[in-house]
C-alpha cells in the first residue's frame, strides 16, 4: 500500500486509538456519562425507520431502527439497531470528525456498553488491502502501548458490501477484566468517492445480556447506497 493510501486513512487511525483502545485496555469507555444520564434529547437527532426494499441484503434484527443523519447526499446511508436501553449520546461529538453517530447504555455513572460509528473517504483500492492495513496498524498500536491484546479477524459483509470484524481481547492475567471490544469495518461505495465505515462496539464484562445487545447492534448495522443514487 503506498504512502499516500496510510496518509489518507491517518483519520481513522486516530479515530481508532481514541476510541477502541481506551475501552478494550482500561475497561471502559471514555466518559460518558454526562450525556447517557442526560437522555438522548442533547444527542444528535434519529429517527426510527423501517427496513425498505433497497436493504434486501442487509441482517434483520429484532430491534427498532435509528437512521444516522448524513452529511451530504452523496453518502452511504447508516443505519443502526437500538436495543432496549440503549440511548443516543453526543459526547463523542469533540473525539475525532470520522465520528458520526454514538448509542451507549449504562448505569449513568460508568457506561461500559458503547457503540461509535465512523465514516471517511479512503482511497479507491481493493479492499481487502484497506482491511489488512488498518489491522496491522491497530497491532502495532498495542504492541508499541506494551499490551497483552490479541486482533482476531473475520471476513464478512454488509448489506452486500465487503466488511471485516476485529475482535480485541485481553490475554493479561491477573488484572481487571476490560470490556470487550469488537469493530466491524465496512468499504462502501458512495456516489463519487468511496468510504470506510466503521461500528465500534463495547460490552460490560461477564454480562450476557450485554453480549446479545451488542451482538443485535453488529449484526444488524447497514450501510446502504447513498440518498442521491436514489434520485
Amino acid at each position: 500500500m503506498t504512502q499516500r493510501t496510510k496518509e489518507q486513512f491517518m483519520p481513522s487511525i486516530q479515530t481508532l486509538k481514541k476510541v477502541i483502545l481506551p475501552a478494550a485496555m482500561v475497561g471502559l469507555m471514555i466518559p460518558l456519562s454526562a450525556c447517557v444520564a442526560q437522555g438522548p434529547a442533547d444527542a444528535k437527532d434519529a429517527e426510527p425507520v423501517a427496513l425498505t426494499a433497497t436493504a434486501s441484503e442487509c441482517t434483520r434484527v429484532d430491534a427498532p431502527m435509528l437512521d444516522i443523519p448524513s452529511a451530504r447526499d452523496t453518502e452511504p446511508r447508516l443505519r443502526i439497531p437500538q436495543p432496549s436501553g440503549w440511548r443516543p449520546t453526543n459526547e463523542l461529538d469533540g473525539v475525532d470528525e470520522a465520528v458520526r453517530f454514538a448509542i451507549a447504555a449504562g448505569d449513568g455513572q460508568r457506561p461500559q456498553e458503547v457503540a461509535v460509528v465512523t465514516m471517511e473517504p479512503i482511497p479507491d483500492v481493493d479492499a481487502q488491502l484497506i482491511f489488512d492495513d488498518y489491522r496491522a496498524q491497530l497491532e502495532d498500536m498495542l504492541a508499541a502501548k506494551d499490551l497483552s491484546m490479541t486482533v482476531r479477524a473475520t471476513a464478512t459483509t454488509v448489506c452486500g458490501q465487503p466488511a471485516e470484524t476485529l475482535s480485541v481481547t485481553n490475554q493479561a492475567g491477573g488484572g481487571r477484566q476490560g470490556a470487550p471490544a469488537t469493530q466491524l469495518a465496512v468499504v462502501a461505495e458512495g456516489a463519487d468517492q468511496t468510504y470506510l465505515v466503521t461500528l465500534v462496539t463495547t460490552a460490560a464484562p461477564n454480562s450476557a445480556k450485554s453480549e446479545h445487545e451488542v451482538a443485535t447492534i453488529l449484526a444488524g448495522f447497514a450501510v446502504l447506497p447513498p440518498a442521491a443514487s436514489q434520485l
